[in-house]
Parts: C-alpha cells; structure tokens; sequence
C-alpha cells in the first residue's frame, strides 16, 4: 500500500466515523492518557500541535499544561519547503496567526525558536513499531533527522483507528517514533531515550 493510498484510507475512515459527539469523547480518553505519561516526564520543553478539525484534538491538553505550568509548550511553525520551527506559547491567542496551510501558528521572531526535547506529533497513520505516515509534507521527518541528539522523546498522537494492523510504508528519510498515545493505548516502540 502506497503512502497515498493510506492517507486516501484514514480520511475515508475519519469521515465514515468520527462524530462531535466521538471526538470530543476520544480526544479526552487520549488526552487523559498522554497526561499520565507526561507526568512521568521531568520538567521539559514540548512541542505540541494545534488540531484541524478532523485530528485528535489537543485543545483541553495544552490549557492543562498551560496551567500546571511545569513545562514550556512549544508549537510549530513552517518556514520553508520541509522546513519547521517550535515557538514558546503561553495560552495567549494574540500570539498566533492563521497560516496559507489554515493552521493557527505562533508570530515570535525567528531568533526565538527553540528546540523540543519531548515532540507530540500529529499523523495520518501509524503501525505497531512506530511507523508514522503524515501529511506529506516531510516537516517532521526532516526536523527529526536535524535534531535527533536533542530530542529525547518523540510520541505520536492519534486516534485509536488511525493505528494500522500492517507496517505503513516508509522511506529511508522517515523516522521511526517511540511512543503512541490514542484514546484506548499507549504503545511504547523503542526504550532507546536520551536523557
């Protein structure tokens, strides 16, 4: 199965399934159970994601986050073609802007960009050793690969159907994630963490 063809899968999948009343009830079940991970996790840096409207939702996780105060919440921001950076997000909306993508992205100046050292990704599919297909756009398999001895973490974030029974395809530049959080189970790919 073609990259394509999976991401053709999921969204016909999404919109056979999902409904306000599921999404908001799944979003909590996930959010609930990355928080429990993240408590386990020192004090850190963690880039999150702002959710379109057909992904798991991470609205009620960053106001948790936001209000625990532990960790820096970073959100992305694409720069270029493969290229993206993380910004410091303090819950304040003035510090966003809507993107040509139609994605709510911080305004900070580039010289502000940090690097996560826990990434929560978003995805169109994963499978049971890690594998993550995305959007297409190569963003985060091009961060990861630049900033591997930074990050310690990577966890996917995803809906329970959005885990295939069979490997995704993957490329060589396509890196494997840790971790996956979904609204019924954490799986945990690799212990090999930094830090």
């Amino acid at each position: 199965m073609k990259k394509s063809e999976v991401r053709q899968k999921i969204k016909t999948l999404k919109s056979e399934t999902l409904t306000d009343t599921l999404i908001e009830k799944w979003s909590e079940q996930a959010v609930q159970r990355l928080l429990v991970r993240l408590q386990a996790c020192p004090d850190s840096r963690i880039s999150l994601f702002l959710s379109m409207p057909n992904e798991i939702q991470t609205g009620r996780l960053i106001q948790f986050l936001l209000a625990e105060g532990r960790h820096q919440l970073l959100l992305p921001r694409v720069e270029g073609k493969r290229i993206m950076n993380f910004y410091s997000y303090n819950g304040d909306p003035a510090e966003l802007k809507l993107s040509s993508y139609q994605i709510w992205e911080p305004t900070a100046p580039k010289e502000e960009a940090l690097v996560p050292e826990i990434m929560i990704m978003p995805g169109v599919a994963f499978d049971s050793i890690g594998g993550r297909v995305g959007h297409g756009g190569g963003f985060y398999d091009t961060y990861l690969s630049k900033h591997q001895d930074e990050i310690k973490l990577t966890i996917g974030f995803a809906y329970h159907f959005q885990v295939l029974d069979h490997p995704v395809p993957r490329m060589d530049h396509d890196v494997l994630i840790q971790e996956l959080v979904t609204d019924q189970e954490h799986f945990i790919f690799s212990t090999d963490q930094k830090g």
